[in-house]
């Protein structure tokens, strides 16, 4: 007697976590949160170039927003190998309370 067959559709093993419906709006969240960010940031290089009309001051706002990128994980590494976690993580919120619900403190004029 031959074995039934199962008609269930064949998963990718390297798409596999696409069948989970939370990990899909997950997924479409953070590509929407990354198309607003990058639609962000053109809007104001393209203001900035507006406003200027200089091809240095685009370069300095590329190099204000990227150097923090590049150096900030390596210092904050040495930090993180040097104290405990629980230190860490009582720093940061710490750090947090203090700049305000909404972040106002540390940004006023």
């Amino acid at each position: 007697m031959p074995e039934p067959r199962d008609h269930s559709p064949v998963r990718s093993p390297r798409l596999g976590a696409l069948a989970h419906p939370p990990f899909v709006r997950l997924l479409a969240g953070q590509v929407v949160s990354a198309a607003g960010t990058q639609m962000s940031n053109t809007a104001g290089a393209w203001v900035l170039y507006r406003l200027t009309h200089s091809a240095l001051a685009l370069g300095l706002q590329g190099l204000c927003f990227s150097a923090p990128i590049a150096v900030l994980p390596l210092l904050t590494g040495i930090l993180a190998d040097r104290f405990s976690r629980l230190t860490l993580v009582k720093v940061t919120l710490a750090a947090e309370a203090a700049d305000g619900e909404d972040g106002s403190a540390m940004h006023r004029e």
